[in-house]
């Protein structure tokens, strides 16, 4: 981690309201609504509020690591093994219920405090226990338009979890799970070789939302821990990635023009050297 930061005063204004900052166009589901219902909206989405049946309050936030939890991935799968057909059970008995949020009241000074000290990356701001608002570690981040002074290699994670493109889907998920990782690069190569292996090329980078797709694709929802089709059939393929030595604000720029919230970080023989993510640059913010 660097010892300095990226003034986040420069691209942002800490004193205004985290709501004024926040997304407002907010895609939610019920949490009587069965799991099966709410996959194609995680295809789309990392997470989702979950609200009440009735009244529309906010209850808990569902995201596609839960989903793979549940379908064999982690300890939910003991409550889909208990189910004739576990995909009709109702979201809210995978989701998860401890979700900080904020409030109106609350400055984006606060949010970056929050999103800094608790590591989750999505926080509803509620009012009257409705959702007003969600609160992204990508919220943040968009703002950085201009030269930080800060290089990748100085924010991202060094050494970072991957699995090889031998290994099979339900590997991934297992990964995923288990160790909590939001998404997973790619990287060519057997298990056998050192960790710093040169064999350690880019493939792409495989995320809940690309396994959820697979297995829509596959409807192979209830085999997935038998599952051993290889992870190359999932992965997003040619996947952007950003040098160590460039900018900050350039990852930035590429996650905001591909859509997507974590970048590799390779060499100029496209070996993994790192990855950086949306909180990574949020917890370098100052």
């Amino acid at each position: 981690m660097a010892r300095y930061g990226i003034n986040a005063g420069k691209f942002l204004d800490l004193k205004a309201k985290a709501l004024d900052i926040s997304s407002k166009a907010v895609t939610h589901c019920r949490e009587d609504e069965p799991v099966r219902d709410v996959i194609p909206l995680l295809q789309r989405h990392r997470r989702l509020p979950v609200l009440s049946e009735t009244g529309g309050y906010f209850r808990s936030v569902v995201s596609g690591q839960d989903v793979l939890d549940f379908l064999g991935g982690g300890e939910k799968y003991l409550i889909y093994r208990t189910r004739f057909d576990g995909l009709v059970l109702p979201v809210g008995k995978i989701a998860t219920r401890k979700a900080l949020h904020l409030t109106p009241e609350h400055t984006a000074g606060d949010a970056l405090s929050l999103l800094q000290r608790h590591g989750k990356g999505f926080h509803p701001i509620l009012e009257y226990r409705k959702v007003s608002g969600i609160l992204t570690e990508w919220d943040m981040v968009k703002h950085i338009d201009g030269k930080t002074g800060m290089r990748v290699r100085d924010a991202m994670t060094h050494r970072p979890a991957f699995i090889r493109d031998t290994e099979t889907v339900f590997d991934a998920v297992k990964a995923m799970v288990r160790g909590g990782y939001r998404r997973l690069p790619v990287v060519t190569g057997h298990g056998r070789d050192p960790p710093l292996s040169p064999s350690r090329r880019l493939a792409g980078i495989v995320t809940p939302k690309d396994i959820l797709k697979h297995l829509s694709a596959t409807q192979q929802f209830h085999r997935l821990a038998k599952d051993r089709v290889g992870i190359t059939r999932a992965i997003s393929g040619d996947a952007a990635s950003v040098a160590p030595g460039q900018d900050v604000a350039e990852a930035v720029r590429l996650m905001a023009s591909h859509g997507v919230n974590c970048l590799p970080v390779v060499n100029t023989a496209r070996e993994l050297v790192g990855i950086i993510t949306e909180k990574d640059i949020v917890d370098v913010m100052r």
